[in-house]
């Protein structure tokens, strides 16, 4: 960290899985935040549980070229559902960079 050695090793996955995981907490110190791997951000199928603000969800695509295709990562859609009971469908975000 910052051309520094890690207190302790970070382990984690060797390979892409087939789904991935995301996590996300506004109240977590930007020091000790935790870190998620490289594998598990880019997984074989657009599929994401997500943990955020310690609500589990699941993000994800009906593109599959999303994660296989550089070139679809311009514009995007994804869906977003938490599961609780006050959603009733899942949320769209269109993405554009």
């Amino acid at each position: 960290k910052e051309g520094q050695l890690l207190p302790r090793p970070i382990y984690g996955i060797q390979s892409r899985n087939q789904i991935g995981f995301l996590f996300w907490d506004k109240g977590e110190d930007p020091e000790k935040r935790t870190e998620v791997g490289s594998m598990l951000k880019t997984p074989k199928n657009p599929i994401w549980i997500t943990k955020v603000n310690g609500l589990y969800g699941i993000l994800f695509s009906l593109n599959e070229d999303l994660v296989s295709d550089w070139r679809v990562e311009n514009r995007f859609t994804v869906f977003y559902y938490t599961g609780l009971s006050s959603q009733v469908r899942p949320a769209v975000l269109s993405i554009e960079t």
